[in-house]
């Protein structure tokens, strides 16, 4: 029960942008074992009114994911997940063999009862260990599994779905980081604007599918022209941006 309301939860907050920290996480955590115990799981909306009836209206928080520190943050706890699995592999491997030693001599010398027994709570213990490394083991792969939702939720987020280039936010972001590192280091840099002059009779003519084709093609015909380093983004409607880094014209 409790790996399925965490799984959920974390679901949710990853597809309403809202950030798990450890206050809005305690809250939705509420929620959903609320929700769950009653054998039901409602709609993110029906979600939403649920939250606010039990904190008396209270707005959900506005604070989105910075992606890029999150991504960090995962990488980081995978890690060590990684980390701990292998030193938690090597320690069992040791304490077996030497446990099997120990059993074996305290048979040889006809110990007492106690020392056996004692060496059957041992292996107890080792087989908890066990399962709590399996369980450790499934958290990881719920970590990478949520690593790998925000890094493609973040390259969507700065891909044009039409013409698969840059879209203007994430091209802004690029120039902005030109402009930088002119000022810095004097590094020059090209930009380039398209506008596709009579686009709107292609819409008119033949429609919207039409014109989404010939988007499709000229971004295609653009990107074969362009060397690897250029960027290529749809600025608006029938218009592209190109940033190209070290050239003068």
């Amino acid at each position: 029960m409790l790996g399925e309301i965490i799984r959920e939860e974390l679901k949710f907050l990853v597809r309403n942008n809202i950030l798990p920290t450890p206050r809005n996480y305690e809250k939705w955590f509420l929620v959903f074992c609320h929700l769950l115990e009653k054998g039901r799981l409602p709609s993110d909306a029906e979600l939403v009114e649920i939250y606010q009836s039990m904190y008396n209206g209270e707005k959900i928080s506005d604070v989105k994911f910075d992606v890029e520190m999150t991504l960090e943050v995962l990488s980081k706890l995978v890690e060590e997940f990684h980390r701990l699995i292998k030193e938690h592999r090597e320690y069992a491997d040791k304490k077996e063999e030497e446990l099997s030693s120990i059993e074996k001599k305290a048979i040889e010398s006809e110990l007492t009862p106690l020392i056996l027994e004692l060496l059957m709570h041992l292996r107890d213990i080792k087989a908890q260990n066990e399962r709590f490394l399996k369980r450790i083991e499934e958290q990881q792969h719920m970590i990478e599994e949520l690593r790998e939702r925000l890094e493609q939720a973040e390259a969507e987020a700065n891909i044009d779905y039409l013409t698969n280039t840059f879209n203007r936010r994430s091209f802004e972001r690029a120039l902005k980081e030109a402009f930088d590192e002119y000022k810095k280091r004097y590094a020059l840099f090209s930009l380039v604007l398209i506008d596709l002059d009579g686009f709107k009779k292609i819409n008119d003519l033949y429609g919207h599918s039409a014109g989404d084709l010939v988007l499709r093609r000229i971004a295609h015909l653009f990107r074969q022209s362009l060397r690897a380093k250029d960027i290529l983004a749809r600025w608006g409607g029938d218009e592209f941006a190109v940033l190209m880094p070290g050239t003068r014209k």
